[in-house]
């Protein structure tokens, strides 16, 4: 017989979108599953639609505990599914989120293949139209997917946000869950979140998780979510400054904080400030700059290529991402992106949140688009100065370099689709290549503005 996989399930308020998770959970092709659903005092008809669905649930023949609460919060919902749970694996889901048909069977299904490996997680997928059947009527390429132990310090690239392996996404043995000590001291305030209580413990652990390639978790970024509907810069700072409080206290519980540890935080907390508010005008880059490089070259982490010159030059992202490499032992690759003759640089998804990322040290280097291009330009937008027009496929030369700067690889590919079926052929950059290629540029193979000169030898 399959082991048991326990999925916990918070609800609250999801009346609109909980059949969606209910119906995928249905689909899995995995037979013995715990569902442990706890409603958190909700008040919109959601428990109702939990009992109507409990007949489907038992024709199935899952087990069903059903948690009825005043609210407490989305953290403390997960942490009483999680002490009710019996199975072998254990996975928390989101009500208004829905699972590919493998979710459960490709991830328990590894852990139970793989006995020394304690906990795997999936790739998300993202549909950009809610609203749209479209996304559901998609079939997955799997093909070409592959599994490996992450290959970096995995405590240090949580921490750095180099990977941020959501707890939906993730399946774990629950005794390396309990012996992690995940449920001891969890935290059920501030209520912004419990996915830092569950990965640090984690990744202190003495077992690296798997990193399954496939996208069988899929994720609708709702209006009525926590991090949507922050859209003030002071309501997203005061979210931001109460995670990072949540990931210090849960530290704190876990290991004694030494001075390493200590700048480590100093230099997370930097750096996820960013990435939560780099959108807003309000928010002060070049101090963060001039902090970040401060930290370092007071620690012994100290660099003689870190100069706040450099650092300026080549913006916040880059900066981080490099200091972000040598913590976590990740070499950047150097990529060959160079121009050819008359050939154009053209920059694609010029008002992405990606494109924002590395603005700044894009335009400071060698690789400087000539042009960007994006579906939402008007006439006469620009960013600094260089022009932002609409794609035009068939202005397109041989010579001409395509730079996708899209995070999202499964959109990225599909707009490499469309330049492929031109002249441009294999001169397709993404977003990660440029970012590899930018912190090689200024900070690693000595050929950036810190050294005056550019290195011309793409071998």
């Amino acid at each position: 017989m399959q082991p048991k996989v326990s999925i916990v399930m918070p609800c609250y308020n999801k009346v609109k979108w909980i059949s969606g998770m209910f119906d995928s959970i249905i689909n899995q092709k995995w037979e013995n599953i715990e569902l442990i659903l706890v409603n958190d005092g909700s008040n919109d008809g959601t428990r109702e639609i939990i009992t109507a669905y409990e007949p489907q649930f038992n024709a199935h023949r899952y087990e069903v505990v059903i948690i009825d609460q005043e609210n407490q919060g989305v953290a403390a919902a997960v942490r009483n599914g999680l002490m009710r749970t019996t199975g072998e694996f254990i996975c928390q889901v989101d009500a208004d989120d829905e699972l590919d048909s493998e979710y459960v069977s490709s991830m328990a299904g590894w852990l139970l293949e793989h006995p020394k490996d304690q906990w795997i997680f999936c790739d998300l997928d993202q549909p950009k139209d809610i609203d749209s059947n479209q996304y559901l009527k998609q079939s997955y390429d799997y093909q070409g997917f592959f599994n490996y132990a992450y290959p970096h310090k995995i405590f240090e690239s949580f921490l750095l946000y180099r990977v941020t392996p959501s707890l939906c996404s993730t399946v774990v043995r629950k005794n390396y869950l309990l012996n992690s000590g995940v449920l001891n001291n969890f935290c059920v305030e501030p209520r912004v979140s419990q996915e830092p209580q569950v990965n640090i413990p984690l990744s202190l652990g003495n077992s690296r998780p798997i990193h399954l390639h496939k996208a069988l978790y899929r994720v609708f970024k709702r209006d009525e979510s926590i991090t949507k509907s922050l859209k003030s810069y002071s309501e997203r700072y005061s979210f931001t400054k109460q995670y990072l409080t949540l990931i210090e206290i849960t530290l704190s519980s876990k290991i004694e904080i030494n001075s390493d540890i200590h700048n480590l935080l100093q230099i997370s907390r930097i750096i996820i400030e960013y990435e939560s508010l780099f959108t807003f005008l309000e928010y002060d880059e070049i101090k963060s700059i001039q902090n970040l490089v401060n930290i370092i070259q007071m620690t012994t982490w100290k660099d003689d290529m870190i100069k706040n010159s450099t650092a300026l030059l080549s913006g916040f992202y880059i900066l981080a991402r490099y200091i972000s490499n040598k913590m976590i032992g990740y070499a950047s690759r150097y990529l060959p992106i160079k121009r050819k003759g008359t050939g154009k640089i053209i920059a694609y998804a010029a008002f992405g949140r990606a494109s924002g990322k590395i603005k700044c040290g894009l335009i400071n280097s060698n690789i400087c688009p000539d042009v960007f291009w994006d579906i939402a330009a008007k006439d006469d937008d620009y960013i600094d100065g260089i022009p932002v027009i609409k794609p035009d496929f068939r202005s397109l030369d041989s010579d001409d370099i395509i730079l996708i700067l899209l995070v999202d690889i499964k959109i990225a590919k599909t707009v490499a689709e469309q330049f492929q079926a031109t002249c441009v052929g294999n001169n397709i950059f993404f977003f990660y290549d440029v970012a590899d290629y930018l912190v090689n540029y200024y900070f690693d193979n000595n050929y950036g503005p810190a050294h005056g000169f550019v290195n011309e030898n793409t071998s």
